[in-house]
């Protein structure tokens, strides 16, 4: 099950993690909105998330092969 796989990936995140990906992604949240929300930058929130996403690849890759 591939829905079973995700909530497995995301569970293995951190509480602010999975709030910010849950903001940009199912509420389709702005960057710059979910940036003020945490007193972070537009450019640090990008970064932010991009390491949330490579963190989960990696993850995956590790758990679920490539």
């Amino acid at each position: 099950d591939s829905i079973k796989d995700v909530r497995a990936l995301l569970e293995t995140l951190d509480e602010e993690s999975r709030q910010i990906l849950f903001l940009r992604f199912a509420e389709e949240k702005p960057i710059e909105e979910i940036a003020a929300l945490y007193g972070k930058t537009t450019n640090a929130m990008t970064v932010a998330i991009h390491r949330i996403i490579k963190k989960l690849r990696t993850k995956h890759d590790t758990t679920y092969g490539t």
